[in-house]
């Protein structure tokens, strides 16, 4: 085994990497696309899987003098505007009786002759879906909730995270477990899924009402103001009317005052992050100034701690030895290569969705530089990782901010931190795999592949310790390995290059970037460099190098130097 040190940043021999650990604790980090079998997402489920006829299954929404009454009512602008106007005479049309759903909607919104998805802001168009839709009832008169049969998962790497997880909590005191949406924009709709997720489990699970507009409203003692902070935090309107059963939940938590929140946190040993924006999702741990509101070391210390996706990246921050660990929040490869990295909060979440960006800026890349909760101070934690093929935009943060160390995490992909006493261990569960980057100079690196089996070891010297698992001998390379090098920023584009490499018996490949000004990735395979062949055709990798510089030579694709 190798010993790979991050020391050559300081003269002193001795450097305390990461803080001390005051307790033991565990996080399951998820890269995003946990497919799970729930009423919602039949598609993922086996085929002898059934669900209660009025069990909610999609998002709806009714057009009707009624509603669209409550629309012209809650219109951000001048119920006389343009806008409202082409969304009232787009919407004539529709059948009064029938309930439609969101593809259906955008149908009516979105003809030859009217393009509303690009010329409604995000915040009319957040109004509009939310004074649109409507709440089924279930038989017994209640509101329809989406069930999960987290069991009956037939997507192999989500099952096996799932089972992971579902033993994890079970193996606690407790064996209860909070989950917070507040990533979302609408965080009450994602509630049923995380509330439910492990019934089938026999585990015990509720939503935390922990919402922005809860958050602000009862640190300033203000839970009468709910539903106007709604508005303001994350443009919800008439959440009491679609979810009402958790908004009178929020109403409750926030009324029995901090210390009961404080308590709830603290009476479960773990809690789950939702995905979708991490920046919504700080804004229940920090208040405006960045102060930190009074609950979140509770949230730190939680023995177990799950994320996917934004719940993921928003455990990125603390402080190393190479200062403070920022979240990413937002931006493309592409970008990050083009135009660097911008410390600015990220454009709306629909910004690049409906093509309403100014200049560019629904792919920069943008950072908090304080970063999140801060239970993962060891790098800065990136997701959807091959799959958005995000390589370049954690190695051009790695750069800007000086830290050492980033971790992608591939979709449907679970890291696995375990926090000791004098070391950290991380370990990979599920489909796919994480990448470890160690920056060894601004336009060098070093890579890692580590998939399910491997294992890396972090000491407090900041010595990462990596050993991949036994090679299988009848593992076949995947067809996806033909590396097109002006495919690099497209989906597994990435991956596929280096991939290749392993494929290749060359020491180096040179490939040119088609970028505004000419670079050019160079990957090296040294003396210490290892492929290891795994049960999915891919390869685990240790020890690759890459760089990143300026184009010297002549343009050419795919060709070898030594």
């Amino acid at each position: 085994m190798n010993t790979f040190s991050l020391r050559y940043i300081t003269p002193c021999f001795f450097v305390v990497f990461y803080s001390s650990i005051s307790q033991a604790q565990e996080l399951i980090l998820i890269g995003g696309a946990l497919k799970t079998c729930s009423s919602f997402s039949p598609d993922y489920c086996l085929e002898s899987t059934t669900f209660p006829n009025d069990a909610r299954s999609t998002t709806l929404f009714e057009i009707n003098q009624q509603s669209l009454n409550r629309l012209a009512q809650r219109w951000p602008q001048d119920n006389r505007s343009p806008e409202l106007l082409s969304v009232l005479k787009a919407l004539e049309i529709a059948d009064s009786a029938k309930r439609y759903r969101y593809t259906d909607l955008v149908r009516l919104l979105d003809t030859e002759t009217l393009n509303l998805k690009e010329t409604l802001s995000s915040k009319e168009w957040a109004v509009l879906l939310d004074t649109l839709e409507v709440s089924p009832l279930a038989a017994n008169g209640q509101r329809q909730q989406e069930i999960v049969r987290a069991k009956q998962t037939d997507i192999a790497g989500s099952k096996a995270i799932l089972d992971y997880v579902s033993n994890t909590i079970r193996a606690t005191p407790t064996k209860h477990y909070l989950a917070i949406t507040a990533s979302s924009r609408d965080p009450y709709e994602a509630s049923d899924f995380y509330a439910n997720l492990f019934d089938e489990y026999g585990l015990s699970g509720q939503w935390l009402a922990l919402t922005p507009a809860l958050a602000r409203a009862v640190s300033s003692g203000k839970c009468d103001s709910l539903p106007e902070l709604r508005k303001q935090m994350t443009q919800s309107e008439t959440r009491e009317r679609v979810y009402p059963e958790r908004t009178r939940q929020e109403q409750l938590l926030c009324s029995k005052g901090i210390s009961a929140l404080i308590a709830k946190i603290k009476s479960v040993d773990t809690v789950i992050f939702n995905g979708g924006d991490q920046s919504l999702t700080k804004q229940v741990m920090y208040d405006p100034s960045g102060q930190a509101y009074p609950w979140l070391e509770a949230l730190q210390s939680r023995p177990v701690i799950i994320g996917t996706s934004a719940g993921t990246a928003i455990q990125s921050g603390g402080v190393n030895h190479f200062g403070q660990v920022p979240m990413i929040t937002n931006g493309t490869s592409q970008s990050a290569l083009e135009f660097g990295a911008f410390e600015q909060a990220p454009p709306d979440s629909d910004c690049a969705e409906f093509n309403k960006c100014k200049d560019d800026k629904a792919n920069r890349l943008t950072f908090d530089s304080v970063g999140g909760l801060g239970t993962f101070p060891y790098g800065i934690l990136d997701t959807h990782f091959s799959e958005r093929s995000r390589t370049f935009r954690l190695a051009t943060l790695l750069n800007k901010t000086g830290q050492k160390l980033g971790f992608g995490v591939d979709e449907t992909t679970a890291l696995i931190t375990k926090k000791l006493n004098d070391a950290v261990s991380f370990d990979v569960l599920g489909e796919h795999g994480v990448v470890l980057l160690e920056q060894l100079t601004p336009n060098r690196f070093r890579y890692h592949y580590l998939q399910p089996h491997d294992k890396a070891i972090l000491n407090k010297q900041g010595e990462l310790n990596v050993t991949l698992a036994k090679a299988v001998n009848d593992a076949k390379a995947h067809s996806e390995f033909n590396a097109d090098i002006n495919a690099i920023f497209s989906k597994n584009g990435f991956k596929n290059v280096v991939q290749n490499s392993c494929r290749s018996m060359e020491s180096k490949l040179v490939y040119p970037l088609s970028l505004k000004e000419k670079k050019q990735l160079s990957i090296l395979k040294k003396t210490d460099s290892k492929c290891i062949s795994a049960p999915n055709g891919f390869y685990s990798i240790k020890n690759m190098i890459f760089d990143l510089d300026k184009q010297i030579t002549r343009e050419f694709q795919g060709e070898y130097f030594e």
